[in-house]
């Protein structure tokens, strides 16, 4: 497993994985301004420990721990509870006062006798009284599409959105292939200002079938990412394209969503649609500007820019691996690739440089880094 770090003025988070089937999620502020070039006073830490195997990388957060001094705990360690072998947590999400933590709980399995079943869920954590209250708990449905839910979560800054990745279950049929429940889907939940439920928003969609309709080797996006507004919402299907056949010579290329609710009709529209290239696997993480209108994906991201007009997709396998992203801007109704992409690695390493890979895309705010 690796270290993954983002930083940013308002807050920071870390994901480290420490100890096998167990989640530990620990939100932590600066309480000493020592780097204001670096982090402010106002800068957080969200820390996500897990291992597998037993194979302890806390080495890894050496580089962390240089940039980062004089952190204090907020609150008690959040530790949701998996069963069996099942992943406990995968996705972890804080909004901009850290008053509010989404846990995905993907491996939720409320019968240890049937190890099969993977209903998945999400707790919805307060911050009162200096401690990390649960406030609710919305849970998947096994067999369904929205089985193993919480692969990704995502919420909105002031914590009155959250959007959900569902894996579905992906049940291997007879033939080899897997049923539709694992074709996967997204929820969108929006908080009642008077209870502070959260509740649906518009009904929750599916993801597109593989290439050939068989939802063979079908692979979910592993991100989602709302906007400010809740009202977008950017997702990627990196196995789109897959067949039975197409899987031994790896020919997925995989396709990248952003999604926009419409009040008008209570419903999530699809608003920008895009293929990747042949073994590009566009669309594994994503994330989406703070308004929603740019968006950046790759074989390992895709990401929306606040002002929603400009989108980039990286190609980790472009010119023999050497790598690059392509940014689509928003010219009417209309998302034309932009004339100075794609963007390229320097191909400095062997094998390539498979620019755009593990760490994902992202992008500015306004959409032009």
């Amino acid at each position: 497993m690796k270290l993954s770090l983002a930083l940013s003025g308002l807050f920071s988070t870390s994901f480290l994985w420490y100890k096998e089937l167990s989640l530990n999620v620990e939100v932590r502020r600066n309480e000493e301004n020592t780097l204001k070039h670096q982090i402010d006073a106002d800068s957080y830490l969200l820390h996500l420990d897990m291992t597998q195997y037993g194979i302890s990388t806390v080495q890894k957060s050496r580089s962390l721990q240089t940039m980062i001094s004089n952190w204090v705990q907020r609150g008690y360690t959040v530790s949701p509870i998996g069963f069996d072998s099942h992943p406990v947590g995968t996705s972890v999400c804080l909004n901009k006062r850290w008053t509010r933590l989404v846990v995905g709980v993907t491996g939720y399995n409320p019968d240890q006798e049937n190890s099969s079943i993977r209903d998945g869920k999400i707790e919805i954590y307060h911050f009162v009284n200096s401690q990390w209250d649960l406030v609710q708990t919305i849970f998947g449905a096994s067999g369904t599409i929205e089985g193993s839910k919480g692969i990704s979560v995502s919420i909105t800054p002031k914590g009155d959105y959250i959007a959900v990745l569902n894996g579905g279950d992906s049940i291997t049929t007879e033939n080899g292939g897997y049923n539709i429940a694992g074709a996967g889907s997204f929820s969108v939940y929006k908080r009642n200002a008077t209870t502070g439920i959260f509740s649906l928003l518009g009904s929750t969609i599916s993801e597109e079938e593989s290439g050939d309709g068989s939802f063979d080797f079908f692979s979910p996006g592993r991100g989602i990412n709302i906007s400010k507004d809740g009202k977008r919402v950017a997702l990627g299907n990196p196995g789109y394209g897959y067949s039975k056949e197409a899987a031994a010579s790896d020919e997925a290329y995989g396709k990248a969503y952003v999604y926009e609710y419409k009040s008008v009709n209570s419903a999530w529209n699809l608003i920008f649609n895009t293929s990747g290239w042949e073994t590009s696997q566009v669309g594994t993480v994503v994330s989406i500007s703070a308004y929603g209108k740019s968006v950046a994906s790759g074989p390992e991201g895709v990401a929306l820019s606040a002002n929603g007009k400009r989108i980039t997709l990286s190609d980790s396998t472009l010119n023999f691996y050497i790598g690059g992203t392509y940014v689509y801007d928003k010219v009417g109704p209309d998302w034309v690739l932009n004339a100075n992409t794609p963007l390229m690695g320097l191909g400095r390493n062997e094998y390539g440089d498979q620019c755009g890979a593990y760490g994902g895309v992202a992008i500015s705010a306004n959409g032009t880094k």
